[in-house]
């Protein structure tokens, strides 16, 4: 077949999961004979109805199917987030190339908030699912969870594919000792990796390491909002009102893959301690270093231990210390979680990923 042209709508240049998604998926498609435009998300609080419209326009005229990368937070907010996006899938519609979705958020519901919150949030939820349903001639998605809410919440659903988020090859695992010296630490370190949000609830691996002496928690990345600012100033008191302060260490947004290399190999396992969230990248990195790794039990995570095996998730925060324990003092287990991240790579990959993302490009386009 002759070489397809993607655009992809994307936020790009910047932070963020979506954004190193999406450029890890240009680098795979394009190793398919594919070329790559992206039109750029930008201004995603707007509070234009119709700015995301008047992006549609910007999608180059070469381009032979179009893939957006789609999120609510990305598209407007007027007092909930996602305001801008019916506008910009109505001029979807009005395009006559085949559209294709990644649904990166698909929550059953919002167990954050108020019974009136959470049902203003699945109402908005619908109404958004049921336009990339009726725009998109393929929705992506990447846990079974997330196609079973889909199918249960609307009719027309055919057209729903289901590829696992996916991990890096051939990482590069430094020498720990070094790496760690390199980050001025020395102890046994516990990670977490991402956007500091209360969502993630590092509260609650703060207060565990209470339990393990010498050791030092490692928490990477910024706070997303002016509230998770706040958020993060609440946990710096709170490891000081613990006493553990010395051994809770902060390091910002970082991009670099020299430093991102350092930081993994310097962890002796990783945590993800997250309350609400459908899918995330960090889980991924953390199998692509092999490292041990712990998740709460969220149907993303649980998947990922049920079909593979290769990490240990814990119900709730008062099971999290033991959990903790066994992935970084049982040179058993933590051998085992190794090899079942190699299994997890080799199976689950960006270059597999990429070629099942070109297959349905080439099949909509035909």
């Amino acid at each position: 077949m002759t070489e397809l042209c993607v655009a992809q709508i994307t936020p790009w240049d910047s932070k963020g999961g979506i954004v190193a998604y999406t450029e890890r998926l240009v680098r795979s498609i394009k190793l398919q004979n594919t070329t790559v435009r992206v039109t750029r998300v930008d201004a995603r609080d707007s509070k234009d109805p119709l700015h995301y419209a008047r992006l549609v326009e910007d999608i180059p005229r070469d381009a032979d199917i179009i893939h957006l990368q789609f999120e609510a937070g990305l598209f407007g907010e007027v007092g909930m987030s996602g305001t801008g996006a019916p506008a910009m899938f109505a001029q979807l519609k009005c395009d006559p190339r085949p559209v294709v979705t990644t649904l990166h958020e698909v929550h059953r519901e919002h167990t954050h908030l108020n019974q009136v919150g959470n049902r203003i949030l699945q109402i908005r939820d619908s109404i958004l699912e049921r336009l990339a349903l009726w725009v998109s001639d393929a929705v992506v998605v990447h846990t079974r969870e997330a196609k079973s809410v889909l199918e249960e919440r609307h009719r027309n659903t055919h057209h729903i594919r289901e590829i696992l988020l996916p991990a890096e090859e051939n990482k590069a695992l430094l020498d720990p000792k070094s790496s760690k010296e390199k980050l001025g630490l020395s102890t046994p370190v516990i990670l977490t990796f991402g956007w500091v949000e209360e969502k993630k609830r590092i509260q609650d691996v703060i207060r565990v390491l209470t339990s393990f002496e010498d050791t030092t928690y490692l928490v990477v990345g910024d706070p997303k909002t002016k509230q998770d600012e706040a958020f993060d100033r609440r946990l710096r008191k709170l490891a000081v009102d613990l006493g553990v302060s010395d051994r809770y260490k902060r390091i910002g947004y970082v991009s670099e893959s020299d430093t991102i290399d350092k930081i993994f190999s310097a962890a002796d396992a990783v945590v993800l301690p997250y309350q609400r969230v459908s899918v995330s990248i960090a889980v991924n990195d953390a199998l692509a270093y092999r490292k041990p790794t712990v998740t709460s039990n969220l149907p993303a995570f649980a998947e990922i231990r049920d079909d593979y095996d290769c990490i240990q998730t814990y119900e709730t925060p008062e099971d999290l210390a033991s959990v903790l324990k066994t992935v970084l003092f049982d040179e058993n287990e933590r051998e085992r979680l190794r090899h079942a991240a190699d299994d997890y790579v080799e199976q689950v990959n960006w270059r597999q990923f990429g070629e099942q993302t070109v297959e349905i490009y080439e099949q909509l386009v035909n």
